[in-house]
């Protein structure tokens, strides 16, 4: 379906359409980030919150500064996407796919803060840091939508901001969201306390990092959901390649081929090799830019579907 409602040709200022950019980018950050702490098992390293030991400033240890950083990081993303909700209600209501997910992504927002504030405090269960994870992805799949909505209305103005579901690529875009979702989600079900494998990533086929007693099941599972989810990404780039409605979309499957591709490489290399913490952390941020860049190509299918409508 489209939103049909007309907009009333809104338009979306240079200074608005920057906001949502930079909001985007250091929601990316705060999610890289938030794979660096669990990572580096830094999540505890501060043991109260939200300050450091009682203090502003955290100790000068690695893991204190990298999980305080996580923190400072959210707090100056969480007034950003409330400056980018009051902005988009007060200028381009109308505008709905750029005024209502920074809204939404308040919500979000909110989850991700107390579960953060519950990790340090005295852990999560697993079911419960799954629900932390989704609800950071969600934060930033919202901001991304936005952007991307509002780039593509400030570039073209005439016409309506909309989103269509009609076309075969978009509804593949979307089913691959929703598989690589389940795909990063699903890891921290299946690992055991401390290990990588609950950290975002994709699946590692053929590692042998533990694996919480009882899910070698889920294990298993999630291997195939990530293999399909795999070929799920590599149709949509090829299809969404062979697009000439909209120059952005051409780039935007570039981007998310050779983001997957690289996080082809950086797996393969921890399986073949010692997965060091490098090789760690980059898997981590792949991961995340992967699905950021995944929400913008659904985006721009779908805004281009609905312009040729």
């Amino acid at each position: 379906m489209s939103t049909d409602k007309d907009d009333g040709k809104v338009p979306i200022t240079t200074g608005h359409r920057n906001l949502l950019l930079a909001t985007s980018l250091l929601t990316l950050v705060l999610v890289i980030l938030g794979g660096i702490v669990c990572v580096t098992d830094s999540s505890k390293a501060c043991p109260d919150w939200p300050g450091c030991y009682g203090q502003l400033i955290p100790p000068l240890r690695i893991n204190a500064i990298l999980e305080y950083s996580h923190r400072v990081t959210a707090a100056l993303t969480s007034l950003l996407i409330i400056a980018s909700a009051i902005i988009g209600w007060r200028n381009s209501r109308p505008v709905r796919w750029v005024s209502w997910p920074p809204l939404i992504a308040i919500a979000f927002l909110l989850a991700v803060i107390v579960f953060g504030a519950l990790v340090v405090l005295r852990g999560l269960e697993p079911g419960l840091a799954a629900l932390d994870l989704g609800a950071a992805l969600m934060v930033l799949a919202l901001m991304v939508t936005a952007t991307v909505v509002a780039a593509a209305r400030h570039q073209r103005p005439d016409l309506a901001a909309r989103l269509s579901f009609h076309e075969p690529l978009v509804r593949l875009a979307l089913g691959t969201l929703i598989l690589v979702f389940l795909v990063l989600v699903s890891g921290v079900l299946v690992a055991a306390s401390g290990s990588p494998v609950r950290c975002l990533g994709w699946p590692l086929y053929g590692g042998d990092w533990p694996v919480a007693e009882g899910r070698h099941w889920l294990q298993l599972a999630r291997r195939v959901l990530g293999g399909i989810a795999g070929v799920s990404i590599i149709t949509v780039v090829v299809q969404a390649w062979r697009r000439h409605q909209l120059g952005a979309i051409r780039p935007a499957a570039a981007v998310v081929g050779l983001l997957f591709l690289a996080e082809i490489v950086i797996g393969g290399l921890m399986v073949a090799y010692n997965p060091g913490l490098a090789l760690q952390l980059v898997h981590a941020a792949l991961a995340a830019a992967l699905w950021a860049s995944l929400v913008a190509l659904a985006v721009l299918a779908g805004w281009a579907s609905s312009a040729s409508e």
